[in-house]
């Protein structure tokens, strides 16, 4: 039988005051309560921890011993309380998100931003991951959080789905290109472009669910697994792409408002269950920017439009 805390904090107490009166003092107990939780703990040990033959209280051979495994033991246990208080309060720990490319610039990362100078001792883990890799690695408990624009496919049990933001589609030009001073654009107007997509293993399957609606040009696109490369492209003038609005414009790029195609929506999820303190801490702060002025940006590009938009 392992001993209780309170038996082993009342052989520290009086191992190290060596009077049970001092020690029944410290632990805010009488002291016939210090005595009987001793005699406990050296029935559970089998052997006398203390020599009460004398006036004065001295640890026996075996008392010695014990009180140097013990004394860290009961730190540890301490420590182990305290941490797993701060994890399950959400202040200390880990959790990793999982996001797919065109996602990398959303509300999502706006809560990350809203809660992580309060949480100093968590550690964030963002992992670029297809849909379905997410899928799995939530399930699995790899990730603690998944995110995609791409509709979440039903028939997995276990799953907890939340839409967090809708962000209107752009068409995202160089700054010199013929549509780059257009108010607005329809998805036909695209038609003749060489379009740059984020590859299905980086966006699983965001382009394939534009091409769907009508977009994808003519010529072959040019695939990219990363959105700096993407845009890096189309500044280049090598082609156009259609990607989630963003609060300001890459440099050398131009979002053109797209009409006749409804807004991306982004939704996040997580394993069914208790929810993850963590979890809670972001969900919470970028639902609430799906009703703020973030969720639905009005900029395009164009440098009064950046200043306008909130931060």
């Amino acid at each position: 039988m392992l001993p209780e805390t309170p038996q082993l904090e009342a052989f520290l107490a009086v191992a190290t005051t060596l009077h049970f009166g001092r020690a029944a003092e410290r632990l805010h107990v009488t002291q016939s309560t210090v005595s009987h939780r001793i005699r406990k703990l050296e029935e559970c040990v089998g052997v006398a921890l203390f020599d009460r033959s004398h006036r004065s209280v001295q640890l026996t051979p075996a008392g010695v011993a014990y009180l140097k495994r013990v004394s860290g033991a009961v730190r540890d246990l301490d420590r182990a309380e305290q941490d797993a208080r701060a994890v399950g309060s959400g202040r200390q720990g880990r959790c990793v998100i999982g996001y797919s490319g065109a996602a990398s610039c959303t509300p999502l990362l706006d809560a990350l931003e809203a809660v992580m100078p309060a949480l100093p001792q968590v550690q964030f883990e963002l992992q670029r991951r297809a849909l379905l890799e997410q899928l799995d690695a939530v399930l699995s408990g790899e990730l603690d959080l998944g995110s995609s624009f791409l509709p979440i496919p039903g028939g997995r049990e276990g799953l907890e789905v939340q839409a967090v933001a809708a962000l209107p589609l752009r068409a995202w030009v160089a700054a010199d290109h013929p549509l780059a001073r257009a108010e607005r654009a329809p998805l036909s107007a695209l038609a003749q472009e060489r379009w740059i997509v984020l590859s299905d293993r980086a966006e699983a399957g965001f382009s394939s669910f534009l091409r769907r609606r009508g977009g994808g040009g003519q010529a072959p696109p040019i695939e990219a697994d990363a959105l700096d490369a993407t845009f890096d492209l189309v500044r280049r003038g090598l082609g156009i792409t259609v990607l989630p609005a963003t609060p300001v414009a890459p440099p050398g790029v131009r979002g053109v408002p797209l009409v006749g195609l409804p807004a991306a929506q982004l939704s996040v999820f997580w394993r069914t269950g208790p929810l993850h303190p963590l979890v809670r801490a972001l969900i919470e702060p970028a639902d609430r920017s799906q009703r703020g002025p973030q969720a639905q940006p009005e900029g395009d590009g164009h440098p009064e439009d950046q200043r306008q938009q909130p931060r």
